[in-house]
């Protein structure tokens, strides 16, 4: 991980330490004496900070005891004024002096950890009135390899494309990450280069992932095709029009890279971030296929990002939450997915 990103979890990370220290004083009073009580808060403000910092499992867990204290402190703040009702008092049993926080949380990180584990196909159906035939495309974004993921990851990807017996994949972005191990990008080249499909294997960069001219003969001596800035013809049955990430400056916009493509074929954009939609669909593009987003991964965080699918017209875009996860493999938000798109 970038030293930025270090940087960008440090005041979040005392913020939160502070406030639960603050809520721990209901379940263990300050010590007495002075200097314990600064070893004290010394200790908590560690704990908490290392944690977030290293992306460890315990960050997600504190990250949902501050999240159900802070609904509970809500939840008590709405009710203030009937501290003598029946629900006010049953709400503060439930509360049981924030022991139920605790456990809350520890069932919510378990959650996140079978659901980062579990991951779905999920299909999808589009009618473009372009094709003589189906054509069957399946799409993995996000796998950032290493984290939570290794090889039998890429095995399992691999069986299932093939069980799908689909036409075309494509990697859309952040298969890799600033983490993963060279071993492991190393078996990702030749495994995918291998999938058997009808017209093969197609590759654009990620934010996590960008790519250079060593990265980029290496996806392409293991058999994977790399598009960056390009529209390609395949097979004279469809365009896969493969983008620069959105990060770069020198990316061609969408206009120029259809310039000459022939809209009476199916027109599919990679991206790796869900962009320039609105130009997409005046530029008569029929599928994107972006990631990126992760569906949010962490609730809350879903209603804050863009996911799932969206049609106006004949403008299909479809946004995976991803195969993987990022920093920590827990995903309480969304479900860890290979996307499988059937145009006819």
């Amino acid at each position: 991980m970038l030293f930025i990103h270090y940087l960008l979890f440090i005041p979040p990370a005392f913020l939160f330490g502070y406030y639960l220290r603050r809520k721990l004083r209901q379940l263990v009073p300050d010590p007495k004496s002075k200097w314990s009580n600064l070893f004290y808060y010394f200790l908590i403000f560690s704990i908490f900070i290392v944690s977030i910092i290293t992306l460890s499992y315990f960050a997600v867990y504190f990250f949902y005891v501050v999240f159900f204290y802070l609904l509970f402190d809500l939840v008590f703040f709405l009710f203030h004024r009937q501290k003598e009702s029946k629900l006010y008092t049953f709400i503060s049993k439930v509360y049981a002096r924030g022991i139920t926080v605790f456990i809350l949380a520890l069932l919510v990180t378990l959650y996140g950890l079978y659901m980062a584990n579990h991951p779905v196909i999920h299909h999808y159906r589009y009618d473009i009135s372009k094709l003589d035939e189906p054509l069957s495309i399946a799409m993995l974004s996000d796998l950032h390899l290493g984290t939570g993921t290794n090889e039998y990851t890429i095995d399992e990807i691999v069986e299932r494309v093939e069980k799908e017996q689909v036409d075309v994949l494509v990697l859309v972005g952040d298969i890799f990450d600033e983490m993963t191990p060279e071993s492991l990008k190393e078996y990702a080249y030749s495994s995918f280069g291998h999938v058997i499909t009808t017209y093969g294997v197609y590759y654009v960069e990620g934010n996590h992932d960008l790519l250079d001219e060593e990265v980029k003969s290496a996806w392409e001596k293991g058999g994977v095709q790399v598009l960056m800035d390009e529209s390609r013809l395949i097979g004279d049955k469809f365009y896969l029009v493969g983008r620069k990430d959105d990060s770069r400056d020198d990316r061609l916009s969408l206009k120029e890279l259809l310039s000459g493509v022939r809209s009476n074929y199916p027109i599919i954009v990679l991206d790796h971030q869900p962009q320039d939609e609105d130009q997409a669909y005046q530029l008569g593009v029929d599928l994107q296929l972006s990631g990126h987003t992760h569906g949010g991964q962490l609730f809350p965080g879903s209603f804050f990002v863009k996911h799932g699918a969206k049609t106006k017209d004949n403008y299909h875009l479809v946004i995976s939450n991803g195969y993987g996860t990022w920093g920590i493999p827990i995903r309480t938000a969304g479900k860890s997915e290979l996307v499988v798109v059937t145009l006819y």
